[in-house]
This record gives structure tokens, C-alpha cells and sequence, in this order.
């Protein structure tokens, strides 16, 4: 078994060349400069040709950002993804996610990566293959819809190809002990038929009862194997605590802790139950999660009633919470619980998944200010002058703008589902790092009326950097102060004399102070592998913040004045 489906598109791993490829694109692993000249990017570039050495030498003189798209020369694809710099499990999976972001932002279908981090990152095979695996799984399960078919994992050697080939059918294995599975809020939900203390998790939740010694039902069959660690564990703690939650080790069980709590007795109290265990996650930053089908054992819940409200529990916090878990089991014992399940995952929640998935950038994730789009990805919304939303905007920059001189023309709001969805996935990613940081802040940038028409389409793009300045680093740069925005040089009088302000949302996250050398921030002092998410003019009192991601900002409102 070498090939297994995410969503529609197909997943095959492949003895071969990658250079032999016959797809849209193929992905090479490559330096800054665009001229590694070792491993796999040797080869690809050596059969690629004179053609596409050139492209990468003009390329890779100038900024560019963590995916270059070149031509493929002699080779029969259309296109080389060149991602830079991949030497770390974190760094394969993010690159993953951004060549296939590549992908469907360039209409490629079928696209062959090579294996990643075997060589000189001295990565193990079952480190590369998860970490490539996570990044297909992420951006797959996390975007609306692709042009994405078929995605090629291509391994040249023989006894690394068996490696990749166990832990892929290991994969396989994995998703086929599910009944099935949905992805809600990008964190994967799955029906498992089975026993909950076989699963090796992070934590299973064990409904009990107040003094943590149930002998009946799943939580006498969750103490009975856990052994008497737990069982001492449970007699030390008593009783449940104020907040109603105990957590024990996992005991003889494969799970690593044991989450105790007091099951709901009632339809109705599904639903708060599941918030306390989902904060509870979110407390001890748990990946991965397996709970009993709640209520369907002594409670007495109809199965379905019970998987209904458990859908519409994790709906509702899945996306308000700032979670850590990527997967939900939830273990179903008996064939008719399980069938009552799946009946309501498949016609219930699977039939809707699709429009629930659109409708969490339509109705949960986008602010709530926004009005209707029919349909549409993007649209801007000429704000009323007597709407508080234009009051609180027009004072805020006026206030800013330091200047009485100034006149508000328009203020239009920017409806870009696309934008947005990227920049909430990198907000979530950035906090979730730094849980108690301010990552970020309403800014802003000035610029002229035809950039000012492609940031709202397309984006903040950093290739623009340098037509201004790049004092502190290559980037997009925003401001504190409007006044700064304000400036001539930066927002450009159109025929009618206006100029055009941003008020932007920036992920400043953590930041050190820019250089114009710079074409990323560093590190941080912490973890040479994660880098610093914005450059500053003064770290201390910072006026002007470089984000050097294009999806590090979200242009929320666009300013006309004169």
C-alpha cells in the first residue's frame, strides 16, 4: 500500500527519480543564493539546465521570500518550487504548507516532492516522513477548496524508499482503524470503533464520579487496567478539586495522563463538559485527546443526541480557543453506538463539513463587522459616515495623524476571505508560541492609489520592499503613528489630490531590531530554529514594525484623505 487520499486529493509515495517526474511541478531543496550544490538540488538543477542555473542566479541575488517559483528547463515538468533552507522537522512542515499554498496560488495540480531531512539535517526517516506528512495534512485539511490532485512523495533510494514505505502504511493503518473522520477548525476529528484504554494518546478523559472511584461502566475499565499508580494517585487526590477536574498519570495505559471528571448526566450538559476538557488541553498544551462517546453508557443518552451536541461543542470552541491539539478521538465500544455516531458524522456532520468549513471564515473566524459577500472571495465596503464603525476609525487616525489640516474622504473596510484565512492561521500559529505575548496591533501604511487596489486583492507584498526604504530590513513596513504614514513620500497624492492610508492588523509577535541587511528577522535568543516574527526601529519603544511574511498582516481599512 503506497498511496492513500486527504480530502480528494491523492497521496502516493514513489521509488524513483524526482528528476524523471512527469507532474506540474517538482520540489527542490535549496539555499538563499538558489546554487546549493549537493544532494538532491544538484541533481535537479544539473538536469534542469543552463536556463534555470541562470534564473536561480538572477533569483537568488535579489530578496526573495521562502518559496521561488522558476522554470524547469530540461525537465518535464512545468515548474521548479524551490523552498529555502529546510533543515529542522518545524521548518520541513512549514515549507510543506507554503509550497502547497504555492501550488494552488499557481494552478499547479500535481506536484512531486523529494524526501526531506535525511541528509545533511540528519533527521530520522520517521522524523521526515511525519513532518512532511504533517505539512500535506495542515494545508489540506485548513484550506476551503484546492486545485490540488495528486501529490508525488519521491524517494531515490531503495532501503530508504522500504523506510518511507513502513511508515506510510503505518499512516494508512492509522486513518483505517477510523470510521471516519472530519477536520473542524483544522484539528482533526475521528470516529474510532474500539476500546478507549487502548489508545495511545496524550490524554483520555474518564467520566467518574466525585471522589474518583467509579468501578462501573468505561471508568471501572480505565482504573481496572490503568493499575494501582492510578488507583493511589485518585485515593491521594480524594476528590475533584474546585474546577472539577483531576489529572493523573496514564498508569499502565498508552495514553501519557488520565483527565477525571464528572460525566454529564444530561443532553444539555454535553456541551459545557467539552469546554471544560478542551481548556483543560489548552492548559497542559495536550496534541492529542481520546474521550468516550459521552453519555452513552450509564447516563443513558441517545447515541445520536449525544454526537450531535458533541459537534456542536467542538464547533463553538475549537475555533474561540487557542489549542495545541491536532487530533480528537472519540471512541465508540459498541457496534450500535458506533453506527448511531457515524450516522451523524457522515449525514450530519461530513454532508455539512464542507459548507461548515466555508462558513468558519464566513461566520466564526471573520470579524463580525463584516456584511454579506454573496458568494464572493473579495469586496470592499464604502463604510457610512454616521456608522459608529467610520467614527471610531476616522477619530482613531485623525488622533494619530497629529494634523487638523487633514479631511476624511472615505473609509472603506476590506472583505477578503482568502487574506483573512491566512492571516487568522498565522495569528493562531504565533500565538500559540507565545501564549501570553501581545502579538498584534493595528498599524499603519501608506501607499498610493494603484498599490493601494493590489494590497486589497492580493495582499501586503514585501517584493515591493525597498522603494521606499529598508533601514530596518527588507519587508513591508507599517507604522505606529499615522502621522509617519501620513508623510508624501509614502502615501502618494492621486489625479484628485487624495492620499491612502492603511489601518492594518499586524502579527508584531516577537521582535528584535531591524537591520538593512536583513532580508528576515533572526532567530530569537530561545530557539535558533524559530525566528523572530517582526524588525523594529527601537525595541524598547518600537515606532515602525517590518514584517517580512506576506501573511504576517491583513489590511482591515482603507483611508482616502486630502
Amino acid at each position: 500500500m503506497n498511496e492513500l487520499f486527504i480530502g480528494t486529493v491523492q497521496i502516493q509515495l514513489k521509488l524513483g527519480d524526482i528528476t524523471k517526474e512527469d507532474v506540474d511541478a517538482i520540489v527542490n531543496l535549496n539555499n538563499y543564493t538558489l546554487n546549493q550544490t549537493f544532494g538532491v538540488s544538484q541533481a535537479i538543477l544539473s538536469a534542469a539546465g543552463t536556463q534555470t542555473k541562470e534564473e536561480c542566479q538572477r533569483l537568488g541575488q535579489g530578496p526573495h521570500g521562502d518559496i521561488v517559483i522558476t522554470g524547469a528547463g530540461n525537465l518535464n515538468c512545468k515548474k521548479i518550487i524551490h523552498i529555502i533552507n529546510v533543515s529542522s522537522a518545524k521548518k520541513i512542515v512549514d515549507a510543506v504548507t507554503k509550497a502547497l499554498e504555492a501550488c494552488d496560488q499557481n494552478n499547479i495540480a500535481t506536484v512531486s516532492f523529494p524526501a526531506m531531512g535525511t541528509g545533511s539535517a540528519c533527521l530520522s526517516t520517521n522524523t521526515s516522513f511525519n513532518s512532511v506528512f504533517t505539512g500535506f495534512q495542515q494545508y489540506l485539511s485548513g484550506c476551503q477548496t484546492t486545485c490540488i490532485s495528486q501529490i508525488n512523495l519521491v524517494v531515490l533510494a531503495l532501503d530508504s524508499y522500504e523506510k518511507y514505505l513502513k511508515c506510510f502504511q503505518n499512516k494508512i493503518f492509522g486513518i483505517q482503524r477510523s470510521v471516519c473522520q472530519l477536520s473542524i477548525r483544522g484539528i482533526t476529528v475521528e470516529l474510532i470503533k474500539g476500546d478507549i484504554t487502548d489508545q495511545a494518546v496524550d490524554c483520555i478523559v474518564n467520566f467518574t464520579n466525585k471522589t474518583l472511584n467509579q468501578k462501573d461502566g468505561v471508568s471501572g475499565a480505565i482504573l481496572s487496567k490503568a493499575g494501582w499508580k492510578v488507583t493511589d494517585e485518585c485515593k491521594s487526590i480524594g476528590k475533584l478539586p474546585s474546577n472539577g477536574i483531576a489529572l493523573t498519570s496514564g498508569g499502565n495505559l498508552k495514553c501519557t495522563k488520565i483527565m477525571h471528571l464528572i460525566g454529564p448526566n444530561s443532553v444539555k450538559k454535553i456541551v459545557s463538559s467539552l469546554q471544560q476538557i478542551l481548556l483543560e488541553c489548552r492548559t497542559h498544551s495536550f496534541k492529542t485527546i481520546a474521550l468516550p462517546a459521552i453519555g452513552t453508557g450509564m447516563a443513558g443518552i441517545d447515541p445520536q443526541k449525544s454526537a450531535e451536541e458533541i459537534l456542536k461543542g467542538f464547533r463553538l470552541y475549537l475555533g474561540n480557543f487557542q489549542l495545541s491539539l491536532e487530533n480528537i478521538s472519540i471512541v465508540a465500544f459498541t457496534d450500535k453506538v458506533c453506527k448511531s455516531f457515524s450516522d451523524v458524522f457522515h449525514s450530519g456532520a461530513l454532508k455539512s463539513e464542507s459548507k461548515d468549513r466555508s462558513n468558519c471564515t464566513d461566520l466564526a473566524q471573520i470579524p463580525p463587522t463584516w456584511c454579506n459577500m454573496d458568494g464572493n472571495n473579495y469586496i470592499s465596503v464604502e463604510l457610512m459616515k454616521d456608522s459608529d464603525e467610520y467614527k471610531s476609525i476616522e477619530k482613531r487616525f485623525l488622533d494619530s495623524a497629529d494634523d487638523k489640516t487633514i479631511n476624511v474622504i472615505q473609509i472603506e473596510r476590506i472583505q477578503n476571505k482568502k487574506l483573512w484565512r491566512s492571516y487568522t492561521v498565522k495569528k493562531e500559529f504565533v500565538q500559540h508560541i507565545y501564549p501570553n505575548l501581545q502579538i498584534e496591533r493595528h498599524l499603519y501604511h501608506g501607499t498610493n492609489i494603484d498599490t493601494a487596489k493590489k494590497i486589497s486583492i492580493h495582499g501586503f507584498n514585501r517584493s515591493f520592499s525597498g522603494k521606499n526604504a529598508t533601514l530596518f530590513g527588507h519587508g513591508t513596513y507599517f507604522a505606529r503613528d499615522a502621522s509617519y504614514s501620513c508623510q508624501d513620500k509614502y502615501s502618494v497624492k492621486d489625479v484628485n489630490g487624495y492620499k491612502h492610508v492603511y489601518l492594518a492588523s499586524v502579527i508584531t509577535g516577537r521582535w528584535c531590531l531591524g537591520n538593512s541587511r536583513y532580508v528576515e528577522p533572526p532567530p530569537t535568543t530561545e530557539d535558533p530554529d524559530v525566528l523572530c516574527d517582526s524588525l523594529v526601529d527601537n525595541v524598547n519603544n518600537p515606532s515602525i514594525f517590518v514584517i517580512c511574511c506576506d501573511d504576517g498582516a491583513y489590511p482591515e481599512y482603507l483611508i482616502t484623505f486630502e
